[in-house]
């Protein structure tokens, strides 16, 4: 019997009220809290303080479900940075004896969420801990007709539910709440009825650019072609925005060697390959921030050679590889050399299907989003059928 889950997803995708949902329909009260409610307590003493105070809460209103947010700030006991390493061990400590004694009580299911769930303690995800975790994506477009009908609270009709999802799908559980309640607001002072039209330029549809959209269809439509040719994945779901877009691969395929890593960087390039391609140049989109393509492409390229041990370049191993590697002239020069051999193939396969490109960018520019049906789970032999220039 699973005791306790762990969900995990960017902020504002409804974790805290998918806890409280759980807890409503199954009768429970619900007990809460979170890192940074404990650590405002004040110094460390404090928050040992608040953190046993919740536990115990929990324990004296069995059954009950206990909701502990934000695990994430805890940190690691393997962290590389030194700073407030004695007080993140003890606050981890403590924290695990906290959890197994919540976990092991009967009448006591504890439901935990972070954003980033890589920042977590090992041991906290140990099995017997945390029994499951679960990945809280933004909504696809069925959970935002029904987000959108929930809040509208039925002054938008079915017509219009569908027109505002087929924009909004993409945007998170919180957005679309606060938006509605903006677009309720305005409706009111104008003393007008709610209309679709003031949802939509309350989740600020209403200067988009269009210009910026293409591109960014364009820079998915990329990455979904490539990553079906080299096989890189199952495709979930692609979605697309002037606030940016992703290919969801779920899951995605193993880098078990040096080929399947090389064919990855390959993907992670075929955005800025197909902005190339079309617009003569790539955007800041295809880089910039630790979380882009070309990040991870640059890290997975330094850690073949420094980390993974499958180049020609001889056995070795640093954890930190990628800060080794950008010091170092000789490693980084191949590095470069390698990300460019993986936008050139990701640019090979685009030039020979530009026609299915410029078909699945333009069918992405309409619907916004692309979603796998529970019968066909892989988005890949669907999209080559949408584009096929003979079809």
């Amino acid at each position: 019997m699973t005791r306790s889950v762990l969900f995990h997803g960017e902020p504002g995708t409804g974790k805290t009220f998918l806890a409280r949902a759980i807890a409503g329909s199954a009768g429970l009260p619900l007990i809460t809290g979170s890192f940074a409610s404990w650590q405002s307590a004040g110094h460390l003493g404090h928050m040992l303080r608040e953190m046993r105070r919740t536990f115990d809460e929990a324990r004296d209103a069995a059954p009950c479900l206990l909701f502990v947010d934000e695990i994430d700030a805890a940190g690691d006991r393997g962290s590389k940075d030194l700073h407030a390493e004695n007080y993140r061990r003890q606050v981890i400590n403590g924290f695990l004896e906290l959890m197994d004694g919540a976990v092991g009580r009967p009448g006591v299911a504890v439901i935990a969420a972070c954003n980033d769930v890589s920042a977590l303690d090992s041991a906290i995800l140990r099995p017997g801990r945390i029994d499951r975790i679960v990945q809280v994506p933004r909504p696809g477009r069925a959970a935002v007709e029904r987000i959108l009908t929930f809040h509208a609270g039925g002054l938008l009709g079915p017509e219009e539910v569908r027109s505002l999802a087929r924009l909004a799908t993409g945007r998170t559980a919180a957005e679309l709440d606060g938006a509605v309640r903006e677009a309720k607001g305005i409706a009111r002072a104008l003393q007008r009825p709610l209309s679709a039209g003031v949802v939509a330029a309350a989740l600020g549809f209403d200067d988009e650019d269009p210009d910026l959209l293409w591109r960014v269809a364009v820079h998915e439509a990329g990455h979904a072609i490539v990553a079906t040719r080299l096989r890189r994945g199952v495709i979930s779901a692609i979605r697309v925005g002037t606030d940016g877009g992703h290919v969801h691969l779920d899951p995605p395929a193993p880098n078990l060697t040096a080929g399947d890593i090389t064919d990855h960087i390959a993907f992670l390039l075929s955005g800025r390959a197909a902005e190339e391609m079309i617009f003569a140049e790539a955007s800041i989109g295809a880089g910039g921030r630790p979380d882009s393509d070309l990040a991870m492409a640059t890290e997975l390229s330094l850690r073949l050679e420094l980390a993974y041990g499958l180049t020609e370049h001889g056995l070795l191993y640093h954890p930190d590889s990628t800060r080794v590697g950008m010091r170092d002239p000789a490693t980084r020069s191949r590095a470069d050399q390698r990300l460019n051999a993986g936008r050139s193939l990701a640019t090979a396969i685009l030039r020979k299907e530009e026609q299915r490109l410029r078909r699945l960018a333009q069918i992405l520019c309409q619907e916004r989003v692309l979603e796998a049906t529970p019968a066909e789970r892989d988005l890949s032999g669907r999209l080559m059928r949408l584009c096929d220039p003979e079809g």
